[in-house]
């Protein structure tokens, strides 16, 4: 079959590359494949390969796969079964678009490195020196006069705060955004990983019955009495109230419009309150990390705290598996 390969990163071929036109070898088995090498091939002529259909089965699909009657054998972005390859061939389709990925799995390690720290870190290898610099965003509706401040890391957050001011009395800070991040004192200090200090109103008043009349002053991503979906335009200001209590999780479809990644957030947010370790390998807990979750628990009308519920979750996996 031919295929036309997307190489993101360089890779040691299992299979002879074929060129998938007139059958000649371009690569041997063993040998790396890099985006240089391709583009080299590509300027040669070079735009399908032939390998073995066993080493299409666990590729990743890059475009939709569809039958005659227009129905999607495959969906972009998923792996290629056995049966799927079969229902393909099938239907005489001659050419695939895969794309070259590697999923994390069990005891394997991702790092991430935010754009200010790879400064840091490329400054400490060009100078030996350390600069503990950072660019902070001061934001949040009850900043009069919102700006950006040349810091360091691990600073006191008061001294920007009353340099510019704030419009309320009763607030909260927090060390980075209002969705993923702590809450502090004006003495306490800048989180080492945030780059961002956020003041919203304090959310400690409470309406009489506010859950059974009509709410026009609120954004609600239900329609549930709630009429913010009337007015798209309108800014509203947030504070940390939650309007209403922890409660049972609710059916409401609610999470999958927001969630960022292709996985169902319910089902892996219940497989880690009761610790079913296989449930959550199989339901791609490999691929989260608890800010994944911060606008599902926003829009949760069952107010559970998704992003500690996830956390616990890793720190379980972690202890048990590895």
């Amino acid at each position: 079959m031919s295929i036309s390969l997307l190489i993101s990163f360089p890779i040691k071929l299992s299979y002879d590359l074929i060129d998938g036109k007139n059958g000649k070898k371009v690569l041997a088995i063993g040998e790396k494949l890099n985006i240089i090498i391709a583009k080299k091939l590509q300027e040669k002529g070079l735009k399908f390969i032939s390998i073995p259909n066993e080493q299409i089965i666990g590729k990743y699909i890059a475009k939709d796969i569809k039958d005659k009657s227009g129905e999607i054998l495959i969906g972009a972005g998923f792996d290629i079964t056995e049966d799927q390859l079969e229902s393909i061939l099938k239907q005489e389709e001659k050419e695939l678009q895969i794309v070259n990925i590697d999923p994390i799995n069990k005891g394997e390690t991702v790092w991430t490195v935010a754009a200010q720290d790879l400064v840091i870190i490329g400054e400490l290898f060009l100078t030996g020196k350390y600069n503990a610099e950072r660019i902070v965003a001061l934001a949040g509706s009850c900043v009069k006069a919102p700006k950006y401040y040349k810091t360091r890391i691990g600073s006191e957050v008061a001294t920007m705060i009353y340099d510019s001011g704030l419009n309320h009395e009763n607030v909260r800070v927090i060390s980075g955004g209002v969705l993923s991040g702590d809450t502090i004192s004006p003495k306490q200090h800048l989180g080492f990983y945030h780059n961002a200090v956020t003041v919203i109103p304090q959310g400690d008043d409470y309406e009489f019955f506010g859950w059974n009349k009509p709410v026009f002053n609120k954004i609600s991503p239900s329609r549930a009495l709630t009429f913010s979906w009337m007015q798209p335009n309108k800014e509203f200001e947030l504070n940390t109230n939650t309007n209403g209590e922890h409660r049972a999780f609710v059916v409401t479809g609610n999470y999958e419009e927001v969630f960022p990644l292709d996985i169902y957030p319910l089902q892996i947010l219940k497989a880690c309150l009761v610790k079913d370790l296989d449930a959550m390998e199989a339901l791609g807990m490999y691929e989260v990390a608890p800010e994944d979750f911060a606008l599902t628990e926003f829009v949760c009308v069952s107010k559970q705290p998704h992003q500690q519920i996830i956390r616990e979750g890793l720190d379980l996996m972690y202890k048990e598996i590895g």
